[in-house]
């Protein structure tokens, strides 16, 4: 994968990370945070280890960074700036 296209799937991960951390909170809260203050709201462990093995935390940038790229291995066709929460979630429950 080139440069240009994991920078794309980076940042598109990060503004579903945002997306995702403002549809738990209310809309007064979820206002207030914004990209440059996320990191703020987000826990400081990125891996749990389970069953003898680490595994990568829930909605962490390593965790949609690998579920974008999977949904764009099963559809090739679609836009990174395309995949939606939505997509994540039905991905998340395939495995």
């Amino acid at each position: 994968m080139n440069r240009k296209k994991s920078k794309r799937i980076k940042k598109h991960a990060k503004r579903l990370q945002l997306e995702w951390v403002r549809s738990l909170l209310s809309d007064e809260e979820a206002s207030k945070i914004t990209e440059d203050n996320l990191e703020e709201f987000l826990p400081q462990q990125t891996h749990l280890w389970a069953r003898r093995t680490v595994y990568t935390s829930f909605y962490t940038d390593k965790w949609l960074t690998n579920k974008i790229k999977q949904l764009i291995r099963i559809f090739p066709d679609k836009e990174i700036e395309d995949i939606s929460s939505e997509d994540i979630a039905w991905k998340a429950q395939q495995g």
